[in-house]
């Protein structure tokens, strides 16, 4: 039984003079695969051997069918199988970086320089920080021996990543990355752009707010108007007692007292005075009116209409009305 041969890539391809290009092919058998033979039908044999992967930079520009076809190990060869591959007739211009070193720490204005090369010329050599907004940039004056500064004060400090690359106007060279480590001064101010608010992180927290302290206030008001009034502690009953204004002016008689239980006498209740009358009436001097005098001076005197009579409860005693007959006499009579 024969074997059988398969190309599983050929890259890149397009490709370019004297660039590398990589073959990957396979067997299978019902033993085992001894020789792996590659052919080109503008350069020839390419590769024989018993490895199924090889690289090369050395292919012709033009189209090339490129064939593949493998042996066992009873000397068996496969069937041959194809695929097509194209060498642009420019070689892949090249660029290197001489300085500073991968993982080198900087600050400031740093000094990139290095060298480019390409067949035809070297059009143009472009970098830029990986991650950042601002793009390729293009390096000015010469090309063959370039160099740029770059301001590391421009970015935050920590691992950063510049990638290179060269142009000969038709290809781009492969990129090349340098990693440098910023160690700048941190009380600078960044200059880089601060990212933009979107609505949400502005106002949500603001909204959140109001809305959480109206809830709030509107749950302490509600508890408050459904409290029960609370009871005050000098609330009690109305004392109806006659004050000091209301009990009568006449000195003779003295406050009634309750009557004991059972007794079927009352005493009739004194007729009551304004304060107003109180104030303004006139008290009457000894040298006018004799008989007043003595009534007031001499409780033994009779008084103006019958006293009724009195009944005192066990254990209390009449609270007789004091009077000063200084305020009868007049100022003549003092001196």
């Amino acid at each position: 039984m024969k074997p059988f041969a398969s190309i599983l890539s050929v890259d890149p391809s397009p490709s370019y003079k004297n660039e590398v290009i990589y073959f990957f092919g396979n067997g299978t058998d019902d033993g085992s695969i001894t020789t792996y033979s590659w052919f080109s039908d503008i350069d020839g044999l390419l590769y024989e051997g018993n490895a199924s992967a090889f690289n090369m930079s050395s292919l012709s520009p033009g189209i090339h069918a490129i064939s593949l076809r493998v042996r066992d190990d009873l000397g068996v060869w496969s069937d041959e199988v194809s695929a097509i591959i194209e060498v642009v007739d420019n070689s892949r211009p090249l660029l290197y970086i001489l300085g500073p070193e991968n993982r080198d720490m900087v600050s400031g204005l740093v000094t990139i320089h290095g060298t480019a090369w390409d067949d035809v010329n070297t059009f143009s050599i472009e970098y830029r920080v990986l991650g950042g907004t601002s793009g390729w940039k293009v390096v000015k004056g010469e090309l063959d021996r370039w160099s740029i500064e770059w301001d590391s004060t421009k970015v935050s400090n920590g691992n950063r990543t510049l990638e290179f690359r060269s142009f000969d106007g038709t290809i781009y060279s492969g990129t090349i990355r340098l990693e440098l480590v910023v160690s700048n001064d941190q009380s600078l101010p960044s200059l880089d752009p601060e990212p933009e608010k979107s609505f949400l992180d502005t106002w949500l927290p603001l909204i959140l707010t109001i809305l959480i302290s109206s809830m709030v206030v509107g749950i302490m008001l509600y508890v408050v108007s459904k409290r029960p009034p609370k009871k005050r502690k000098d609330e009690g009953p109305v004392d109806d007692m006659p004050s000091f204004r209301e009990l009568p002016l006449d000195s003779s008689s003295t406050l009634p007292t309750e009557r004991a239980s059972g007794s079927d006498q009352q005493t009739p209740e004194s007729p009551k005075r304004s304060p107003a009358t109180i104030d303004s009436a006139p008290v009457p001097s000894s040298s006018d009116d004799p008989a007043s005098s003595k009534s007031v001076s001499d409780p033994k005197s009779e008084p103006s209409s019958p006293e009724p009579v009195r009944e005192e409860s066990l254990g209390e005693k009449p609270i007789e009305t004091k009077h000063d007959d200084s305020f009868s006499r007049k100022p003549d009579q003092e001196s």
